[in-house]
């Protein structure tokens, strides 16, 4: 496991590929192998909480997370997600919370409300910087992929060279195309 120094302290780093799950099941596999190393734990939301707040194969005194891909992972566990997750929740939840459950699944269907990468955004904040277990010590990092890093530089360079070509002033907020001087 790498380290990283935050501060004057060195945490260790965790790193979690979006890539490499598709879903929540998926999720709780690869932060499982990731974090702890495979060993056994719950595989639900409650656990992963109890995981971050450290005694369960996590590092002691906190860690980095680094979660590469996050967008993929936005996209992935997404609305459609977060209803099939509803779902299952409703087949075993108490009478009582039917209809609060249903409610939420029409809303996951509508493509409204949370989803479950924001449920696990959340989980983990709550356990970093300003969050109700901050001194649980975790540090989130969303990277992006490198292919988007080289695609948008890609784009940019196009647009220089096209401006270029076609004599084009690009300001802030606008862009004038002048024809080619003779």
């Amino acid at each position: 496991m790498r380290q990283v120094s935050v501060g004057r302290m060195s945490k260790p780093i965790i790193t979690i590929n979006g890539a490499e799950f598709a879903d929540l099941v998926g999720f709780f596999e690869h932060f499982g192998h990731r974090a702890l190393l495979g060993a056994a734990w719950g595989h639900n939301l409650d656990a992963f909480n109890d995981v971050l707040r450290g005694g369960f194969g996590t590092p002691e005194g906190g860690f980095v997370l680094i979660w590469q891909h996050h967008a993929l992972s936005r996209q992935r566990l997404g609305h459609p997600e977060t209803a099939y997750q509803l779902q299952r929740t409703l087949a075993t939840c108490d009478s009582h919370n039917r209809a609060s459950v249903q409610r939420d699944i029409a809303q996951a269907l509508s493509k409204k409300g949370s989803t479950v990468y924001d449920w696990l955004l959340e989980i983990i904040r709550e356990h970093g910087p300003g969050g109700y277990e901050a001194a649980d010590g975790i540090e989130l990092q969303l990277e992006q992929a490198r292919s988007e890093s080289v695609n948008s530089q890609a784009v940019d360079a196009q647009t220089l060279v096209a401006s270029l070509l076609l004599h084009v002033d690009i300001a802030p907020t606008t862009a004038v195309v002048r024809p080619p001087q003779p």
